[in-house]
This record gives structure tokens, sequence and C-alpha cells, in this order.
């Protein structure tokens, strides 16, 4: 039981909870919240009409309204997360990503702080993860596998009806 009470995944299997390192649940939560914003329901789209971005290539105006929107959720996801969040932010999310043992979380989490504080700024890495349609499975994923099953469902619960970011204008 001691082995199991101490162990992230399975520990969060019966109930334990773990805190992360340096990642909030509330921002945690904003994080998802600002994600939804910049994507969009692929079901209400022809899959055949849309560029990388899920914006049609020939609507100009509506490409540029979603790099507003996307502009507005870096700047806020910079100005509320520190620099270690967002360090843990990714590492969860390639934790959930890969399906990784928890016993790599803290070698990663290393690595990717390391990796934050050479960088001269963090802007790229939060465009780079609000760009990932897997953004919300890998993090509920990532923080189940971390033993936070609660924060996991809450997660998916937010789970948003996808809009273009043109709607939120």
């Amino acid at each position: 039981m001691d082995v199991i009470k101490g162990h992230r995944e399975m520990g969060g299997l019966v109930g334990y909870e773990f805190e992360l390192t340096h990642l909030t649940d509330e921002h945690a939560r904003f994080v998802v919240e600002e994600w939804s914003k910049v994507h969009l329901s692929r079901a209400a789209k022809d899959e055949s009409e849309m560029d990388y971005v899920g914006i049609v290539d020939s609507d100009w105006d509506r490409f540029c309204a979603y790099s507003q929107v996307m502009a507005s959720v870096e700047k806020s996801v910079l100005d509320t997360l520190s620099p270690e969040e967002i360090a843990e932010l990714k590492t969860i999310y390639y934790i959930g990503r890969e399906r990784l043992f928890s016993e790599v979380y803290e070698k990663h989490l290393e690595g990717a702080l390391k990796a934050h504080h050479l960088a001269t700024s963090l802007a790229g890495e939060i465009r780079y993860l609000m760009t990932k349609t897997n953004l919300l499975d890998a993090l509920a994923c990532g923080v189940e596998i971390l033993g936070r099953r609660r924060l996991a469902a809450e997660l998916r619960f937010l789970r948003p009806v996808l809009r273009t970011a043109v709607d939120f204008l």
C-alpha cells in the first residue's frame, strides 16, 4: 500500500491526489479556456476547406481575426502564467500526449525549466501549445497520469463547443 500511496499514477487510481510542482488548478483551467478561443469545431466545417489553423485560405479577414485572437490569448497566458508554470504545462502536455510514465515527470520538468531559462521569449512556447488541437486531451491525460484525476475530470468538463476565433469578436 505504501508503494501505491507514493506513486503518482497508481495512487491517483485509488483516490490519492498529488500536487503539481508549479501549475495551479486555476491556471490549468485558465489555459483550457484561453485555448478554446483559438479553435473551431471540426464537425461544423468541411475539412477540405481548412488550412493548418482552421481558417479558409481565401478568407483574409477571418485569418486576420484569428491572428488577433491568437495574439490576445498569447499575451493573456504570458501575463498570467509564470515561466515555471509554462514549463510545467509543456511537460504535462508531452506526458499526456505520449502517455509517458509518471516517473519521468521530474526529469522532463527539469529539462523544460532549463530550456525556458535560456529562452529569450516564451511567446513561441505559448503559441506552439495554443495551436495544438489535442492540447485539452493531452493536458487532461497528463494530469491524470500525474495523480490529479479530479483536475483531469474538471478539464475534460470544460471541453468547449469549439467555435471559430471570429465568433469571439
